[in-house]
């Protein structure tokens, strides 16, 4: 035998004790479609929509807890609970195909860290998983999804696109929170479920018709949750946390045209101050606009022309923020600008004093509101004479 012959044989047998890759039959998994997650008294409660590939017939038992394709579980964190959840069946649970993570509002109050800990740190996890919060018990968004489609992931998943593309508010994902909580300050709204129950004569004939429904957006600010909005307030909420250029359409009723500024650069500055038993909230904001259009004409402008829409521009800005804080502060009660932690700074006592019902105490202040804005940039189209 010649010492090559020999060297493959010795070779081969040294392959065959070396471990490969496991190799899984598709029924031996449990695939995770969303997660739900609630935290009360310092400890998390999960609920996976599961789905399940295997024929039930012949296959190992099914895990402890699950209920309509939903398996609860509990741990000190997100992690302990998901581990947990894989500890009580005996298939694996299969994390990659996950697009969905609803929050319950207690989870929002005490701290996004740990879910988006969770996300980070685990590989099988997508980061591209869209966030909600929910409005209510939060196991009702798994359970109700379950019983109203033949994908719910999908279902809450369109329903999140339809509305961003109605504009009331932006999509975000495990991926877009950690890179913007990285950033001083970031503010950011997440959409907010209801679970609305339907006729109870059709849940006889057909079965459950429950439904899930987008009542509002979440609001945080410096990653601190500030409250919640309807989704009437959702849009000029969007718009005051928007860093991206926005189109302002300035009606001029007097002379019949119409103009189109785009935002391009915006500052806020604000202040809060507690004089004679109560709060004072002030808010600036200076604001540039890129004049973009003219009822779609291409024109020249003559310098009083461009004072006048100069003046509809900056009255137009004047409104919307105006507008903007009487919902969102006076009668939502939410600190969308950071007036919390500008009074911390400089006025701590006074802070200690009314941070326990905050707020009733913005949704009684008095505001002093002062803006800004002006055209900087005239578009090609148009010329100055």
């Amino acid at each position: 035998m010649s010492t090559r012959t020999i060297a493959v044989a010795v070779a081969a047998a040294l392959l065959l004790t070396l471990c490969g890759c496991t190799m899984h039959q598709i029924s031996d998994n449990l695939y995770v479609q969303g997660i739900s997650i609630d935290f009360k008294e310092g400890r998390y409660t999960v609920y996976l929509n599961i789905f399940n590939p295997g024929d039930t017939s012949g296959a190992p038992e099914e895990p402890q807890g699950a209920i309509d394709n939903v398996l609860k579980s509990e741990g000190k964190s997100v992690a302990d609970a998901i581990h947990n959840a894989q500890l009580s069946t005996p298939r694996r649970l299969d994390l990659s195909r996950n697009r969905v993570v609803v929050l319950s509002r207690d989870v929002l109050s005490h701290s996004l860290s740990d879910v988006l800990c969770f996300y980070g740190r685990f590989y099988q996890t997508r980061l591209s998983v869209l966030i909600f919060a929910f409005e209510g018990d939060v196991k009702d968004a798994m359970i109700s999804s379950v019983n109203n489609a033949v994908n719910p992931i999908a279902a809450l998943e369109t329903l999140g696109r339809l509305n961003e593309k109605a504009g009331y508010l932006k999509l975000s994902t495990g991926l877009d929170l950690m890179v913007g909580l990285n950033e001083e300050p970031y503010s950011f709204m997440l959409p907010v479920l209801r679970k609305e129950t339907g006729d109870p004569k059709a849940e006889e004939s057909k079965g459950s018709n429950d439904s899930l429904k987008i009542c509002g957006g979440a609001l945080f600010r410096d990653s601190s949750y500030v409250g919640m909005v309807p989704l009437e307030v959702s849009m000029p909420a969007s718009q005051i946390l928007s860093q991206d250029g926005q189109d302002i359409v300035v009606a001029r009723s007097d002379e019949q045209t119409n103009i189109s500024v785009q935002t391009l650069d915006r500052s806020v500055s604000v202040r809060a101050s507690y004089e004679n038993e109560r709060l004072v909230l002030h808010l600036r904001m200076e604001q540039g606009g890129f004049l973009v259009e003219i009822d779609g004409e291409q024109r020249e402008l003559d310098e009083t022309e461009l004072k006048k829409m100069d003046e509809a521009y900056q009255a137009e800005v004047r409104r919307q923020m105006q507008t903007s804080v009487d919902r969102i502060v006076r009668r939502e009660g939410c600190d969308i600008f950071g007036f919390a932690r500008a009074l911390h700074a400089d006025e701590p006592d006074a802070y200690y004093k009314l941070v326990d019902n905050w707020s009733q105490a913005v949704q009684q202040a008095e505001l002093d509101i002062k803006v800004e804005a002006h055209i900087t940039r005239i578009g090609s189209l148009y010329r100055v004479t």
